[in-house]
């Protein structure tokens, strides 16, 4: 869970508690604490904060209960993620910027309700579970050089900068994210240095339904 997640579950959390010592809890209370957590990011995450919990108090139908329940999702899971990367070197090492966790109405341009609801959050893969999968083909005869390697909704990057040591024909990333599109460009200029001439990676930031 990050930061956003975290002061948005505690506020609704003291919500939830006026509401059980009588005080109802309206629609426009959740907006106005989302107003309240979204002061310390971007306009656009705000604004996409507040269209989201708009759509599922308004729209869905959702309670005060159900939202907890939905800020507490993977938040077990998170915990295990980032205590991973607080101990990994990679972006130490490589000078990328590879390990937070983003969901789609933190991302500082619109994002339409139905994207964030549809659309993954960028969590970092386990750096040791992606090299051994990658790894693992060569025992069923894959040959690198004769395939493609493509990664749909790639965020940051980091599946494609550990593909690249794996030979692959090509190497392709298809993100509609243009925040991180940018900052998955970013990292692959740091990661390749001076050898960028040699560099694998074909970054394209559109929608890959379209």
């Amino acid at each position: 869970m990050n930061q956003m997640q975290s002061i948005l579950l505690q506020k609704i959390q003291e919500l939830k508690l006026q509401a059980e010592s009588g005080s109802p809890v309206r629609s426009r209370e959740v907006s106005r604490i989302c107003k309240e957590v979204s002061t310390i990011y971007t306009e656009h995450s705000g604004d996409n904060l507040f269209r989201i919990m708009d759509y599922l108090i308004l729209q869905k139908g959702l309670t005060v209960d159900d939202l907890i329940k939905l800020l507490k999702t993977n938040a077990e899971f998170d915990e295990v993620t980032i205590a991973r990367e607080a101990d990994s070197n990679f972006d130490k090492e490589h000078g990328t910027l590879t390990s937070p966790i983003i969901n789609q109405f933190e991302l500082p341009e619109h994002v339409t309700s139905d994207r964030i609801l549809h659309s993954a959050r960028y969590h970092p893969s386990p750096i040791a579970s992606v090299n051994q999968i990658l790894s693992s083909l060569e025992k069923y005869d894959v040959r690198y050089e004769r395939y493609i390697f493509i990664d749909v909704g790639p965020g940051l990057g980091r599946n494609l900068l550990l593909a690249s040591k794996f030979r692959f024909r090509r190497i392709i990333g298809i993100e509609h994210s243009k925040h991180l599109h940018s900052i998955a460009k970013e990292n692959v200029k740091r990661y390749f240095g001076e050898t960028a001439c040699r560099n694998p990676i074909d970054l394209h930031c559109t929608d890959s339904l379209n």
